[in-house]
């Protein structure tokens, strides 16, 4: 009987062990599983991080990229508004200057015109003065033709 009890109790080992490595491979394979998904979780959630690492990168560049531009957009205003400044006073300046050689050439057109005048009434004064005396050495000479020889 007692070798009876000690089969029995040698069967029940020997079950309860193949029990308990069934389950361990069980586990073991479960837990294999397990860190199976865990490595590509690990793996997506690495990658997810790259790609939020990219993105961050891309968007700083172009919040970076977004600044420069608006500091040369300001820059561009300030020498468009410089430019129109500086046309607009070459175009005064121009004008103003246009506006002074005319009233300077209408000046001497003037001026010249006035001692044209001056000339001018001073020889037909003369012409004038003269006209009398010729008038009498025509009407002179005139009778000197006229009378017979």
């Amino acid at each position: 009987k007692a070798q009876q009890a000690g089969a029995g109790s040698y069967e029940f080992l020997r079950h309860s062990l193949e029990v308990t490595q069934r389950e361990c491979e069980e586990l073991s394979a479960k837990m294999l599983r397990q860190s199976q998904v865990n490595d590509d979780l690990e793996q997506k959630l690495a990658h997810a991080k790259a790609a939020r690492q990219r993105l961050e990168e891309t968007l700083q560049g172009n919040e970076d990229e977004l600044q420069r531009l608006k500091h040369q957009e300001a820059f561009e205003k300030e020498r468009l508004e410089d430019f129109r400044r500086r046309s607009k006073a070459e175009a005064d300046a121009k004008e103003v200057e246009a506006r002074r050689l005319h009233e300077q050439a209408l000046a001497e057109r003037t001026n010249h015109h006035h001692q044209s005048m001056v000339l001018l009434k001073a020889k037909l004064q003369k012409l004038r003065q003269g006209l009398p005396p010729a008038k009498l050495q025509l009407r002179a000479m005139r009778e000197a033709l006229e009378k017979p020889a």
